[in-house]
């Protein structure tokens, strides 16, 4: 019993160790407090690890809100509005993307197309030589991006993680793991049922030579 339940786990573990690169894509949920405004949402990203550029963002949506926006909260949705990161930029690591507001030419830029408000509404991060606004670096900001006029905003400076990795079960593993709980399962299932068939045969045998030794006779 114990040999078929260890075959059983082993092909669950292996199971989910096959399942891992099933999902190249990594999402990365945004969750910034600036100034009086916020910035929610999700980036995703092809899987790469390591500075990206806009090739390797594969999808998207950015929630925009402040008190001075008259059409708060904007979305921002990925394939739909503009979604630019200055090569390089932004880091990729295995828990977070982290924006260098400290380095020269640093700039990532999230902007809605308008919709039904006139306003473009923009999240602007740029470092030390790049802009929000005309005369603005080193900032994180929510932006009319109409007049480049900085709705709320915050100073930043370094290394900072603007959002972080979402973990989620994939589903090749799921159900990897399912067909390895499956078979433990039926592993189980099976000795249970050669157990009672060989506890069934041996009751029988000393049923037997009890009758036979009860009758005289010989034990066979």
């Amino acid at each position: 019993m114990f040999k078929m339940l260890t075959l059983g786990l082993s092909a669950a573990v292996i199971a989910l160790g096959f399942a891992g690169p099933a999902t190249a894509s990594l999402i990365y949920d945004v969750n910034r407090t600036i100034g009086a405004g916020t910035v929610t949402g999700f980036l995703e990203t092809d899987g790469t690890i390591g500075a990206l550029s806009n090739a390797n963002l594969v999808g998207g949506e950015i929630i925009m809100s402040a008190p001075n926006v008259a059409a708060s909260p904007v979305t921002a949705l990925f394939g739909e509005d503009l979604f630019e990161i200055f090569a390089g930029s932004i880091i990729a690591t295995e828990t977070q993307l982290l924006f260098n507001f400290s380095n020269d030419f640093n700039s990532f830029l999230i902007s809605d197309n308008g919709g039904t408000d006139p306003t473009l509404v923009s999240w602007c991060l740029v470092g030390a030589s790049v802009t929000c606004t005309i005369s603005t670096s080193n900032v994180e900001m929510i932006r009319d991006g109409n007049t480049e006029t900085p709705f709320q905003q915050a100073s930043r400076a370094g290394d900072v993680a603007i959002a972080t990795l979402r973990r989620l079960p994939e589903p090749a593993a799921i159900t990897l793991l399912g067909f390895g709980i499956a078979g433990l399962l039926l592993a189980a299932r099976r000795e249970r049922r050669g157990g009672l068939r060989n506890g069934g045969g041996l009751d029988d045998r000393r049923r037997l030579q009890r009758t036979m030794t009860e009758q005289g006779g010989q034990r066979p």
